[in-house]
């Protein structure tokens, strides 16, 4: 059992990293526009009958969901933007170490690599 739930939550995650916001956003106004133009004749007395915290509660679970995923794809975009800025962080340096490499004379780069000369 404990299987099948790691499955679903990676399966779950794939869905919610690789989906943009606005295709949810879509999704969820072409369906609530749809259920709404449908239903509007069940839904609004059954809205109407509930008490006012309940309408709230509902309002404030949908507003948690919209943080939640804007939170979500603004730290997936942060932690990209980082991994790219690493990255060429790392290749300038790496540019940097071998063009240093390759302007030594053979008996420069034996000497430091006797010395246990090593690329920090």
């Amino acid at each position: 059992m404990m299987a099948a739930a790691i499955d679903l939550s990676i399966w779950f995650n794939w869905i919610v990293d690789h989906i943009p916001l606005w295709v949810w956003l879509t999704i969820a106004a072409a369906g609530a526009g749809a259920t709404f133009y449908f239903f509007s004749p069940i839904l609004l007395p059954i809205w109407a009958a509930l008490p006012a915290p309940v309408r709230v509660a509902l309002i404030g679970v949908g507003a948690a969901l919209l943080a939640f995923l804007g939170g979500r794809y603004r730290g997936r975009a942060n932690a990209e933007e980082e991994e790219r800025r690493r990255n060429a962080d790392a290749l300038a340096k790496r540019t940097e170490v071998d063009r240093e490499v390759s302007n030594l004379s053979d008996k420069q780069a034996e000497d430091r690599l006797r010395d246990r000369w090593s690329r920090d």
